[in-house]
């Protein structure tokens, strides 16, 4: 037949003890199991382990801090448990863990009676044929009770008139701790009036504040509204500026690099322009020895057409040369965009760089220059001055003509000059705009 379950409310630490199993209780307290729960009838597992006589296990249970005496519906301890299933050894090992031996279950009995109990039980059921001796033992036993009771009965009379009179004198003292219940009860109510009256004032003056309360939310309702749309707006405007600087940085970056390839093609521009310099000065040298061969050699009249027409390209060239001069010191001379917070804008920069432009006038070293090339020029005409005089006379008429081409010559590149001057400055608020 199989075994019964146990009961649902039962835990694991019940069987273990229950059964003996001192390892597995060990365990189950390790991993927190609690040694003082009771089942629906209160046995915890210490009675568990005493009425089965398990010694090790009540050791082990009362090692992790389990009570000695619980006492379950029936009032038994351990102790009793184990008195009543005969376990003597795992008496003196509860009694020797600290068990009371006089502690009464509910009807009144105490672990030696169950002992006691068990142990006349044994000795009818070992002696079945000495019922005399065991009657004459309880007739005995009932003469001596009832003269007991009837001297009990009579210590109880006189005990009950001592706690009659001792009633009497208590209700006198009741009735004047009465007397002034009722005088401090009146009182109370007066003051329990008074305390109604407030607690209706008070409450009007909730419900008054509570209007208040109301409305004082309302208004933070509305202004949590308006500072959650303000915050949205600055949330946008914080999204569009972050945007804008994006693209002014990426703009800011652009014109650098749009400024550096000018000025990477300004540098060319200058080397191209220097190099067709050192092409024109030497060309000029070239042609100064070759007029200066031709004056040695004296035939001047065969060639003067020819020379009217190099001195011509000479100054057309010496034109051009000049103006692509200027324009590489313009380019030359060209001012960096600033980079300092404290320097102006771009606008300001063209609005000065207009300034200037309407202010400067043609520096006098282009115009000097361009007189001392033609006074150059002036110069190695007239050393053909002391030939024959046919040729001087024919020389001087070309050279008077040559002058007044120089001077018209001059002034054409002056006014050149400053109308690259002031063309110059688009060109500037272009590059540093």
């Amino acid at each position: 037949m199989d075994k019964p379950l146990p009961p649902a409310d039962e835990t694991p630490l019940h069987l273990a003890a229950e059964n003996g199993q001192k390892a597995v209780v060990e365990v189950l307290l390790s991993e927190g199991a609690d040694p003082n729960a009771g089942n629906w009838l209160g046995n915890t597992a210490m009675h568990r382990a005493a009425s089965g006589g398990h010694r090790g296990t009540l050791e082990a249970l009362r090692a992790s801090g389990a009570d000695v005496d619980p006492v379950n519906s029936a009032g038994n301890t351990p102790l009793h448990d184990a008195a009543s299933e005969g376990q003597f050894l795992a008496m003196g090992v509860l009694v020797g863990l600290g068990a009371s031996p006089s502690k009464k279950n509910k009807n009144e009995e105490t672990p030696q009676d169950l002992w006691e109990k068990l142990a006349a039980e044994n000795f009818l059921r070992s002696k079945p044929n000495t019922p005399t001796k065991l009657f004459l033992m309880a007739y005995k036993c009932a003469v001596a009770e009832k003269g007991w009771m009837m001297e009990m009965q009579n210590k109880f009379e006189e005990e009950l008139k001592k706690k009659q009179a001792e009633i009497q004198m208590t209700e006198a003292e009741c009735e004047a701790k009465l007397l002034g219940a009722n005088t401090a009860y009146n009182a109370k109510e007066d003051e329990a009036a008074d305390l109604k009256k407030e607690i209706r004032d008070l409450r009007l003056e909730i419900g008054r504040k509570e209007d208040e309360i109301e409305a004082q939310k309302s208004r933070l309702e509305e202004e949590l509204r308006k500072n959650r749309a303000l915050a949205r707006q600055v949330r946008e405007k914080e999204t569009e500026l972050t945007q804008a600087e994006a693209e002014h940085e990426e703009r800011v970056k652009s014109l650098k690099r749009s400024e550096k390839r000018k000025e990477k093609k300004a540098a060319e521009e200058k080397v191209e322009l220097e190099n067709k310099l050192r092409r024109r000065d030497k060309r000029i040298e070239t042609l100064k020895k070759k007029i200066k061969d031709q004056e040695g050699d004296g035939d001047v009249d065969p060639k003067l057409e020819d020379d009217d027409n190099l001195l011509k390209r000479m100054k057309r060239l010496l034109a051009e040369e000049e103006e692509k001069n200027q324009r590489l010191s313009s380019v030359s001379h060209r001012a960096p965009e600033p980079t300092d917070p404290d320097q102006p804008s771009a606008s300001g920069r063209r609005k000065a760089l207009e300034r200037q432009a309407g202010n400067k006038t043609p520096p006098a070293g282009a115009c000097e220059r361009q007189a001392g090339k033609d006074s150059t020029s002036r110069g190695l005409w007239n050393g053909r001055q002391g030939q024959d005089s046919t040729s001087r006379g024919l020389w001087n008429g070309r050279r008077e003509r040559q002058t007044s081409a120089s001077n018209w010559q001059k002034r054409q590149d002056c006014e050149g000059t400053r109308g690259r001057r002031a063309s110059a400055s688009p060109e500037r608020e272009n590059l540093y705009g």
